[in-house]
């Protein structure tokens, strides 16, 4: 897996210097043709306006005069400047002999120098009498420029690759080492140590991100585990009160008459459906934990609440509770069964732990921000060290032991809020327990 990694990086590497070589090089081509274009159209400029000239004066004077001008800008024209006269017999001027090949439909001819050595651009236009007349130049000193830019080009191309090779080497080195050290922080957690983490500062940015989301998950991945650990001890240790009474119930059964073992096999079946409904518990809370339970739509949460409120209602009948109600509509994005499960339970617990001729107050407000369910008792509330810890799995104050329950309900509270975008506040009032739990109305369309 790292040899493939370093293998993608260095192919990386290499594509990205590839790409700028090749970058580099359409440059230096592009240059090149574009100079040489230059050089060709200023030769062929001065080739124009010295023909031009020589042109009128032809018209105006007789051969020999012509043949005169021609010696007299030999004298003070450049090396490269070659002129030719030819009258049908002989040729004039400084060309060894007359160009052979025939000329394009402008004039333009392309001929070797004397010797060969260099290339000759001229133009041949005709005169009366049928005399011909050659305005050229040589072009070895642009053929010389035209190498020496050649050369020049050729040595930015090296040193760019020269660069491109360091740069990519260096950038490549430098994401390897951190690539190693995310590898490293793995290894450390394949080992065990759950506290491993990728260094923060990565020195690339988008390494950087990456190291932000891989500590995250793992920092929530840690959460989990020891949440896990706890869970399992909690579970150990609320399992050993009704797995012992299930196996007494059970021995008492084998030694028991016949009479009094149909009432053994009831008290068994009780408590084998009190740890069942304990995993059940478990399992809901663990399923609104990982986002199990539904797609989210448009409801009104006071349609939840009336079905809680009509759930409860014979319990508060019961235990002669007046459950007070005010609510208005609101509609957020939720899951029906879930969010009625969210308000049954926490009108359960308001009910369960209120004594009998007292008040719970069902509520519901919202602005444009925010929607809050609220449910309050006058059940005496719960100590002030528990408090931050009430919503937590298995959790029960000493004092309310005594009534059946397993410490999950407000645990469930919390999964389904989150699972919905909220959070739930518990806060000790005057006479008992407020529960509010706040929902967000920023994603509502």
């Amino acid at each position: 897996m790292r040899f493939a990694i370093s293998h993608s990086i260095f192919r990386l590497t290499f594509l990205q210097t590839l790409i700028f070589l090749a970058a580099v090089a359409v440059f230096a081509l592009m240059a090149y043709v574009s100079f040489e274009k230059f050089m060709i159209t200023q030769v062929r400029h001065e080739i124009n306006e010295d023909l031009h000239n020589l042109m009128e004066h032809a018209e105006r004077f007789p051969v020999v005069s012509q043949i005169t001008s021609i010696a007299h800008r030999l004298a003070v024209k450049p090396d490269d400047a070659i002129y030719g006269f030819h009258d049908g017999r002989e040729v004039f001027g400084n060309l060894v002999e007359w160009p052979v090949g025939q000329p394009d439909p402008e004039g333009w001819i392309e001929f070797s120098g004397g010797e060969g050595t260099h290339i000759n651009l001229a133009r041949i236009m005709p005169l009366r009498n049928g005399y011909k007349l050659l305005v050229g130049r040589k072009l070895s000193r642009y053929v010389a420029l035209r190498g020496r830019l050649a050369r020049y080009l050729l040595g930015v191309f090296g040193a760019a690759a020269l660069i491109a090779a360091f740069l990519g080497m260096a950038s490549s080195r430098l994401v390897m080492g951190r690539v190693r050290g995310m590898n490293r922080v793995f290894d450390r957690l394949a080992s065990g140590d759950l506290q491993a983490r990728a260094d923060k500062d990565q020195g690339i940015r988008e390494l950087t991100v990456l190291a932000g989301y891989i500590n995250t998950a793992l920092e929530r991945n840690a959460r989990l585990v020891d949440s896990m650990r706890q869970l399992s001890d909690r579970i150990a240790h609320e399992l050993r009160r009704p797995l012992g009474v299930l196996v007494k119930t059970i021995e008492k059964t084998d030694t028991a008459q016949a009479s009094s073992r149909g009432q053994n096999v009831l008290v068994a079946k009780a408590q084998v459906a009190e740890i069942i409904e304990m995993f059940d518990a478990l399992l809901n809370v663990a399923e609104m934990e990982v986002g199990v339970g539904g797609n989210l739509e448009m409801i009104d949460l006071a349609d939840c609440i009336d079905h809680a409120v009509e759930l409860y209602g014979p319990m508060a009948l019961d235990k002669n509770i007046t459950l007070e109600k005010d609510i208005q509509p609101v509609e957020i994005f939720g899951v029906f069964p879930l969010l009625v499960q969210l308000c049954a339970n926490i009108i359960e617990n308001a009910l369960k732990y209120s004594p009998e001729n007292t008040t719970v107050r069902v509520t519901l407000r919202s602005d444009n921000v925010q929607a809050i369910f609220s449910v309050e008792d006058q059940g005496g509330g719960v100590d002030p060290d528990l408090l931050p810890h009430i919503s937590d799995r298995f959790t029960r104050a000493q004092d309310q032991k005594k009534i059946k329950g397993h410490g999950l309900g407000l645990a469930l509270v919390k999964a389904i809020a989150t699972r919905h975008g909220g959070n739930i506040e518990i806060l000790n009032v005057r006479q008992g327990l407020l529960v509010n739990v706040i929902f967000s109305l920023a994603n509502k369309t």
